[in-house]
């Protein structure tokens, strides 16, 4: 009788519950399933984060390329404003980033200096066009005025030739003139001493 009654208190402490290595084994299970669930929705949580980051990373880039093809922006803009996002998360790139940004804008405004320098150099050229141009019709003008003096150097000497031919054919008619008076002149006195016999006996023999 004894022995049943050992028996059965042997029975019920094994019914009692699990042995210590038992117990430490479901308590070591227990917390590596905590931990697991625990790294698991990190993990995810991790993982919805990266998937954040990229799509508004996508959306931003979308975003820039869609301002640069509505020419809002330039493609050097969109560069530094990309630059900027970037340097938000790493120490020390963000002074880069303005240095970067600093250099594209004096970049661009070199851009425009060029542009204008360009444009007055067209200018220049153009000047220059214009003055060759001036040139050219200053020689040609200086041409036909000498070739206007030419002729009327020329025509003056024919004048001057003209007159001294019209002076001396003057004189002539004027000696003719002169010998026809002369010879009218004498026919007269001739005719008077003809018809005076007193007056032909005065005048000394011819």
């Amino acid at each position: 009788m004894a022995s049943i009654e050992a028996s059965d208190d042997h029975l019920s402490d094994q019914n009692a519950g699990p042995t210590l290595f038992e117990e430490e084994t479901d308590e070591y299970s227990d917390a590596d399933q905590e931990q697991d669930i625990e790294e698991s929705s990190s993990s995810k949580h991790a993982m919805k984060l990266k998937d954040i980051r990229k799509k508004v990373k996508e959306m931003t880039a979308e975003y820039l390329d869609k301002l640069v093809d509505d020419g809002e922006i330039t493609g050097e803009d969109k560069n530094a404003v990309s630059l900027e996002l970037a340097a938000e998360n790493v120490p020390g790139l963000k002074r880069v980033a303005a240095n970067v940004n600093t250099l594209a804008r004096a970049s661009h405004v070199l851009a425009k200096d060029n542009a204008k320098m360009h444009k007055l150099h067209m200018q220049k050229a153009d000047c220059i066009m214009e003055i060759e141009d001036l040139q050219n019709q200053l020689e040609i003008a200086e041409e036909k005025k000498q070739m206007i003096e030419r002729k009327l150097r020329s025509q003056i000497e024919r004048l001057k030739i003209r007159e001294h031919a019209v002076r001396s054919e003057v004189m002539d008619i004027n000696l003719m003139e002169q010998v026809r008076m002369g010879a009218f002149e004498r026919q007269e006195i001739e005719s008077e001493l003809d018809d005076s016999p007193d007056l032909q006996q005065r005048m000394p023999m011819r």
